[in-house]
């Protein structure tokens, strides 16, 4: 099957394209990663229809998630192998972006003051330091506790606030942070 030509919207691009796999077309990242925000149906090597508003993209493996609107939002993430067809509904991404994008915000509202969080912070980070774990403030506002670019501890500063891609890491600072004393959490440093 030929693949269909490149046109100047994403609309039209999509625009009832049916291959063998959606893999058939050589589809760049930036190309697929305009299909988020926008509301789209598609369809799998099976049949099965899917309908929703994308929230995000892998532009590597093709995988969407999707977002169908009822009663209660229900997130689907649709593999990029089993895609087939796939036809932009609506492409004015500014309808859903606020409500997609709050879906999956973290609720800062968790009775967590701002000095609560910078009090808790310092302790933390005071408490990897005495430890001899290296630690540093990142982000916008040095909101984030960084150890050796490895592991990011966000806000509010609890073992599984911990991100890291390295399990031994991960497992280490979460068991030091899991022995903090809880009198330390009014440490200042």
């Amino acid at each position: 099957m030929a693949a269909p030509t490149v046109t100047s919207t994403t609309e039209d691009f999509f625009e009832n394209m049916s291959l063998q796999s959606i893999h058939d077309l050589n589809i760049s990242p930036c190309r697929f990663l305009e299909l988020v925000y926008m509301e789209i149906e598609l369809f799998d090597m099976n049949g099965k229809r899917y309908k929703g508003w994308v929230h995000t993209v892998d532009p590597v493996s093709k995988s969407i998630v999707l977002v169908e609107f009822g009663e209660v939002p229900a997130v689907q993430v649709i593999m990029g192998h089993a895609l087939k067809n796939l036809h932009i509904l609506n492409a004015d991404k500014t309808i859903k972006k606020d409500f997609l994008d709050s879906l999956f915000r973290i609720n800062n509202s968790s009775g967590y003051t701002k000095d609560n969080l910078i009090k808790t912070k310092n302790a933390v980070r005071h408490w990897l330091e005495k430890n001899r774990i290296p630690v540093r403030l990142t982000g916008e506002n040095g909101e984030n506790l960084t150890v050796s670019n490895a592991l990011f501890i966000v806000a509010p500063y609890r073992p599984e606030d911990c991100i890291s891609t390295n399990e031994i890491i991960l497992d280490r600072v979460q068991a030091l942070l899991r022995s903090r004393p809880s009198t330390d959490a009014t440490v200042v440093a």
